[in-house]
């Protein structure tokens, strides 16, 4: 018989440690290796949201970094995430713009709903001082990051927190997307409805080709213990790539993870949203500066770590140093640039070996001589984009 639609975990998904799922019947069965295995975290029971200000530690911790946002994008941020069934969460924002028009909105909602926690920044201090601010406050069992125009499912985060539980990972990804685009679609490989689980240190491989890319660029998307990214910072001194470096450092550590192919987040994008502001030259140095972090993180879990997810963030680190090709003709002040090839060249030392044979004679170049990135005719530089387009 299937399990109870009331109960939130069944016995035989909690033991389930295989890595694939498979949709039938709706989303309600999944079949394993050892036979059928019913889907429990479909089956989230929609209790009443509970106040964690009254004694009781909320299961889950939203953080929601706050600057200039729309007044209708953060309404319908913050009122999706409250309107949230199955969990019992706080709502972490964090005013990173104090007296703009967001601040009154914000105050608004904490003064109306206790679950909402609102913390206010001195000055505009940057997303990443944000999020560390509200990931230091957080207090629930299950953590997950927001943006300020983003809407939530009502049931999103309950069912990727019983996923999470059913399979016991430390992190889950669902799908996020954009308004217009379609809502079922094979992503990365797995079909629209089925799943991955997997070990980083153990995989399985296959496995872990799928999961890792759901998790690479953005901190938001799913849910991770909040224990398996306790002592993890943002790095405050940069502006892009930030979550990127902080996913690689969780990811680059023994946990198990998993992906599954369900849409629960709808994303936003607006006119001052950081992905569509024009990178400043300064910013080039700051990708070259997470990349040497993500790299340097590679090389201290270069034993434990599965080889394929150093190879997946050997072909990121590049990406983040080469592939706006703005970089190269920014106007880099002398001491940019150099700070870009000193950074470049410690991130490369760590890459080269989990990269293929093509792009060993470039890497070596620039490692030995990385002001050659800057010389007239932008050789080395289209080298290296040559190399990764092959």
């Amino acid at each position: 018989m299937p399990p109870n639609p009331c109960a939130l975990l069944t016995p035989c998904v909690t033991q389930c440690s295989h890595s694939h799922g498979q949709r039938l019947d709706n989303a309600e069965v999944f079949v394993t290796g050892e036979g059928f295995c019913y889907n429990a975290f479909m089956f989230v029971k929609a209790e009443a949201n509970k106040n964690p200000g009254n004694g009781q530690e909320p299961l889950l911790s939203v953080v929601v970094p706050v600057y200039r946002t729309p007044e209708k994008l953060l309404r319908g941020a913050l009122d999706s995430i409250l309107a949230s069934e199955g969990v019992t969460l706080e709502l972490i924002c964090v005013d990173d713009c104090p007296g703009c028009e967001s601040s009154k909105v914000l105050e608004e909602y904490r003064d109306r709903d206790p679950r909402v926690v609102l913390l206010v920044n001195d000055r505009n201090r940057g997303v990443s001082h944000s999020r560390n601010r509200g990931l230091a406050a957080a207090r629930g069992e299950w953590l997950a990051f927001q943006d300020s125009d983003d809407t939530v499912l009502p049931d999103g985060y309950a069912t990727l927190i019983a996923f999470a539980k059913a399979h016991n990972l430390d992190a889950a990804r669902g799908l996020a997307r954009l308004p217009q685009e379609p809502k079922e679609v094979t992503i990365h490989g797995i079909p629209a409805g089925e799943w991955r689980v997997a070990s980083t240190t153990e995989g399985p491989e296959e496995a872990l080709r799928s999961i890792v890319p759901w998790f690479s660029w953005t901190v938001w998307g799913g849910v991770c213990r909040r224990e398996s990214v306790e002592n993890l910072r943002f790095l405050e001194r940069v502006a892009r790539y930030e979550d990127s470096a902080f996913v690689a450092e969780m990811l680059l550590r023994p946990l198990r993870v998993g992906c599954l192919n369900r849409y629960f987040l709808t994303v936003y994008q607006h006119a001052d949203s950081l992905s569509r502001v024009e990178p400043k030259p300064r910013s080039y140095v700051e990708y070259a500066i997470a990349a040497r972090r993500i790299a340097r993180l590679m090389d201290c879990a270069r034993e434990t770590i599965a080889p394929i997810i150093l190879r997946f963030y050997a072909w990121r680190c590049l990406h983040i140093l080469f592939n706006d090709r703005r970089g190269h003709d920014a106007p880099l002040t002398r001491r940019q640039r150099r700070a870009f090839c000193v950074a470049a060249r410690d991130t490369c030392r760590v890459l080269h070996p989990h990269l293929p044979p093509r792009l060993r004679l470039p890497l070596f170049l620039l490692i030995t001589a990385p002001r050659l990135l800057f010389m007239p005719g932008n050789l080395l530089w289209n080298a290296i984009k040559w190399g990764m387009t092959r």
